[in-house]
């Protein structure tokens, strides 16, 4: 069971949740979230609406890349959001061209902002790499914490998050081992029977939200099944504590909303997920606040080039990496520069011409990605 001491931490915390429509958050507020980032006692939770590029919802995009091919085996159940396996042997395969697809989103202006922000613990519930993508660039692989939920194994412990060596945790399972990710109804119920059995969270985390005053949760879908789950787990439904939560008005049913009205006593407001992390960057960096890059400045070849590739920018990559090894006189790098070059125009032809599948396009961009990656790493 999971310790009661972990779910108590609630008695003295607030909480807000951000999703859509422009509001400006209160003063007062703003100034109990920037304390507590300076003591240390704010957490953030973020949702799988934050940074997306477009309407469509990833596992849409799963569906429509995927559905034909996998027709006979996979089974996708909207609702719910999750997958129905008729053949087992075919998960882990499917689950692997997911990881594929979720590796094309690219790293925007408020992951970068987030990152910036001095929060010690940073909680995902989004399937996505992009907040580690981004901390690895800035922050350097050796300057946080990485550690995600996994049903099968015990939690790995770790030392005290700090400001400076922050704490990224996915709690759903995380892409670099897709055999902890919770896609399927199978693996939906192993988190719930793992969740009423002997499962816990990791030690310095259940000691962070214990001693944590704010959380702010942004960019989450409250009909998800999992978000009912994680308000019981934290005891919202006790009436004990003022929750805030904001969601598009045409976004959920209205049953729904009543529901978490009257069961968490959840207060939905309305607000922009991109203007109030922008308006939170601005006051700590009044505050003097924002965490500041790792040992490469931010005007470092190596970083401008590892940013370039998160959001997507392969081809500009591969021609300011040309320039730079041209500008050095490094000979045998501008040669492998120039045959990635060759090789990233020969696909954005193929694609151009419609010469090419999807499934070979994304192949391909992957396998011109790692290697760009590689070249980039040897700066």
């Amino acid at each position: 069971m999971l310790n009661p001491k972990f779910l108590s931490y609630l008695q003295k915390n607030s909480f807000y949740l951000f999703n859509t429509m422009p509001i400006m958050i209160e003063p007062e507020d703003l100034e109990d979230i920037i304390q507590n980032i300076k003591d240390e006692k704010c957490l953030l939770f973020v949702g799988p609406q934050v940074g997306l590029l477009d309407g469509e919802k990833p596992l849409q995009k799963i569906v429509k890349l995927l559905g034909e091919e996998y027709k006979r085996e996979v089974e996708y159940h909207e609702e719910e959001q999750l997958f129905f396996f008729r053949e087992k042997k075919i998960k882990s395969k499917f689950y692997r061209k997911i990881k594929k697809i979720y590796e094309e989103q690219t790293i925007q202006n408020i992951h970068e902002q987030i990152t910036e922000i001095p929060f010690d613990v940073v909680i995902s519930i989004a399937p996505d790499m992009l907040l580690k993508q981004t901390y690895d660039i800035y922050l350097g692989e050796q300057s946080y914490t990485y550690e995600y939920y996994n049903y099968k194994f015990n939690p790995n412990n770790f030392a005290k998050p700090h400001k400076d060596t922050p704490l990224l945790y996915h709690l759903f399972g995380s892409m670099q081992d897709v055999d902890s990710l919770i896609y399927s109804h199978d693996d939906q119920l192993d988190f719930l029977f793992a969740l009423l059995g002997d499962y816990k969270l990791p030690l310095q985390l259940r000691n962070e939200l214990e001693e944590a005053y704010n959380f702010i949760f942004l960019g989450c879908n409250f009909d998800m099944w999992y978000m009912r789950i994680i308000l019981r787990m934290f005891k919202l439904h006790e009436d004990r504590f003022i929750t805030y939560a904001s969601n598009k008005e045409d976004s959920m049913q209205g049953h729904l909303k009543t529901f978490y009205i009257n069961q968490f006593k959840v207060n939905f407001v309305e607000h922009d997920i991109a203007g109030f992390v922008d308006e939170l960057h601005k006051a700590c960096k009044k505050e003097n606040l924002l965490r500041q890059p790792h040992s490469d400045s931010k005007t470092s070849p190596k970083r401008n080039l590892l940013m370039a590739v998160g959001k997507g920018q392969i081809g500009e990559a591969i021609e300011k990496l040309m320039a730079y090894f041209q500008q050095i006189s490094d000979n045998e790098k501008y040669t492998e520069a120039i045959f990635l070059s060759s090789r990233w125009t020969d696909l954005q032809n193929n694609i151009k011409n419609g010469t090419i599948s999807e499934e070979n396009r994304q192949l391909l961009k992957s396998q011109i990605t790692q290697a760009l990656l590689a070249l980039i790493n040897l700066l």
